[in-house]
């Protein structure tokens, strides 16, 4: 014997007392030592679903871990086709698992072919399950009977000469059948591809539509938003119509009781001066001056003649007095107001019509907050050159009163979220 050698390392391995060295031996017939196995073994890759491969380092062959053997140097001389009768001249190209894992050249593999025993190739990959002969394993099927089997050349003649189970079977051509797959799969080919275009087509215009729907929902938020300020501005020019009309009337009623205080003191001052006039004249004049006498009696009657007569020209203006002031508002019935701001708007949703919904209300205190703001006014300030400032952000609308935080109350769209 010549000693076991390493194809990879070239290194031979030593012989110890009493041990018989093994050496491994790839499907492609390189030997590894222990140290190079272990190197290649470390590198192996998993495969998903499947035992793990490795590559051969001289030839780059992949193979499963299952198929590595090690062998002692008087089974490798065994290995290269034993049987053969042109030993070690023609290359090994199958190994019959049905004897032992023999293996053999292509001539000395013929008898274990046509006694259907297991082969299986060594040097070239193993040929798919699926196209394999179904009764010699490894063996490329060229015939596809009506039964589903699969036939090589030999089980076709044994089919023809009538010995197997089924000699009257129709059977056809792999190389008819590849033609016809061939037609079909470039027709799926083709039919994939318009599928794929239309797909793609559909794709963009549901980026279009995705963006249209944005572009869509920002202008009908804005346009909500628009309208909504419109209607609370409309509003609020009528509440500031109203109070403009309050203050003006104030101030008309507060300077004409002013002035009538006037007119009233200066009355009060004339009568003063007649009563008192009357009383001097009374009691200093002499009782013997009867001129003097008639004459005090004459001034006094014109002055208080001249007092009756604006106090009767006033007499309209003393009435209105008299009576009890009255300035006050009257809110009109906001059941119909709150009724209708909750139909308000109109949505279209892919062609239909939206009344209401859930969100598409106001909250009930909307106006009524409303009302609140203009209660807060001050009466010098009013709403003059005042107005409610309005933030829109997304479905919210948020009133916000130019006094400041304190002086509003919580005004608002509801969130449909």
């Amino acid at each position: 014997m010549c000693g076991l050698e390493c194809d990879v390392c070239k290194q031979k391995l030593p012989l110890a007392e009493n041990t018989t060295p093994t050496i491994c031996i790839f499907p492609c017939f390189h030997k590894y030592c222990e140290r190079c196995k272990a190197q290649v073994l470390a590198s192996a890759r998993p495969q998903h679903g499947a035992e793990s491969r490795v590559s051969c380092k001289l030839c780059n062959q992949h193979f499963l871990l299952n198929v590595l053997y090690d062998y002692s140097e008087n089974q490798i001389e065994k290995i290269f086709c034993l049987h053969c009768n042109i030993k070690n001249k023609a290359p090994v190209e199958w190994r019959c698992k049905s004897c032992e894992n023999r293996y053999l050249c292509a001539h000395c593999s013929q008898p274990h072919y046509h006694s259907g025993h297991e082969l299986e190739p060594v040097m070239k990959p193993s040929i798919p399950l699926r196209s394999q002969c179904t009764s010699h394993s490894n063996v490329l099927a060229t015939y596809l009977c009506s039964c589903q089997a699969r036939l090589c050349d030999y089980c076709l003649n044994n089919h023809a000469d009538g010995s197997t189970e089924h000699p009257h079977e129709q059977r056809i051509a792999y190389t008819k059948l590849a033609e016809r797959a061939r037609t079909e799969l470039e027709t799926i080919r083709r039919q994939s591809i318009r599928d794929t275009e239309k797909i793609e087509s559909l794709k963009e215009k549901v980026a279009t539509n995705k963006k249209q729907i944005g572009i869509q929902a920002t202008q009908a938020r804005t346009a909500v938003a628009n309208e909504v300020v419109e209607l609370v501005n409309a509003i609020i020019r009528r509440g500031n119509d109203i109070v403009t009309c309050i203050d003006s009337t104030e101030e008309t009623k507060i300077k004409n009781c002013g002035q009538l205080e006037k007119e009233m003191q200066h009355w009060l001052d004339r009568l003063t001066k007649i009563e008192s006039f009357t009383q001097s004249a009374l009691f200093t004049t002499v009782q013997q001056d009867h001129p003097g006498m008639w004459s005090a009696s004459m001034f006094s009657q014109s002055a208080l003649f001249q007092v009756n007569k604006r106090r009767d020209l006033a007499k309209n203006t003393l009435e209105q007095f008299e009576r009890s002031p009255i300035i006050s508002y009257q809110s009109w019935s906001t059941k119909e107001l709150f009724s209708a701001i909750r139909s308000f708007g109109l949505l279209n949703l892919d062609g239909e019509i939206k009344v209401r919904g859930r969100g598409f209300f106001i909250k009930k205190f909307f106006w009524e907050s409303v009302g609140i703001l203009y209660r807060l006014e001050s009466r010098n300030c009013g709403f003059h050159g005042s107005m409610l400032k309005i933030y829109v952000n997304n479905y919210n609308l948020t009133l916000v009163h130019p006094l400041g935080a304190e002086n509003h109350a919580g005004i608002g769209l509801a969130n449909p979220n």
